[in-house]
């Protein structure tokens, strides 16, 4: 065997090796970003749960309110008007811009957080209802649009 011949037969050897390295490198780039992205997922849901976790502390505190005075309870769920003035009036409309803000937030993250969204899948329905049964948290959408335009966005429900 020649010179020549065994420096082809060494560089044939260095070309398979550096092969052989590249495949092992290119599966182990393969194996962290699979692992990167099972990561991601797992952030996300995470992400989504504890949202959804301060959507629901945040509505229950709007229903520990309606508990703690239940002759609010008509002016949220039974159609009753608010008073023209009074305190009853503004404890109604803190308490409707509480839930206002509740409401217009799980509708954010049932949209944007999917993980959060097996969580929401009925709240959008369940905002509607409330609007409809809710004519203080009605006129505060309907007058400031702005402010919650989640709800804004689903629309004036009959009256």
């Amino acid at each position: 065997m020649s010179v020549e011949d065994m420096v082809d037969l060494g560089q044939l050897v260095m070309a398979g090796l550096a092969f052989v390295i590249a495949i092992q490198t290119i599966r182990y780039a393969a194996r962290q970003t699979a692992a990167v992205a099972e990561q991601a997922k797992v952030g996300n849901e995470m992400a989504g749960t504890s949202n959804l976790n301060l959507v629901l502390a945040g509505h229950h505190q709007v229903m520990q309110l309606l508990i703690d005075h239940p002759e609010l309870y008509p002016y949220f769920r039974e159609s009753k008007p608010p008073p023209r003035r009074g305190k009853v009036r503004n404890r109604i409309l803190v308490t409707a811009e509480m839930l206002a803000d509740v409401l217009n937030t799980g509708m954010h993250v049932s949209r944007q957080i999917p993980e959060a969204n097996g969580g929401l899948d009925p709240w959008p329905g369940y905002c509607s209802d409330v609007m409809s049964t809710c004519p203080a948290l009605r006129e505060m959408v309907e007058e400031h649009p702005d402010w919650w335009p989640n709800l804004s966005a689903l629309g004036s429900p009959p009256k």
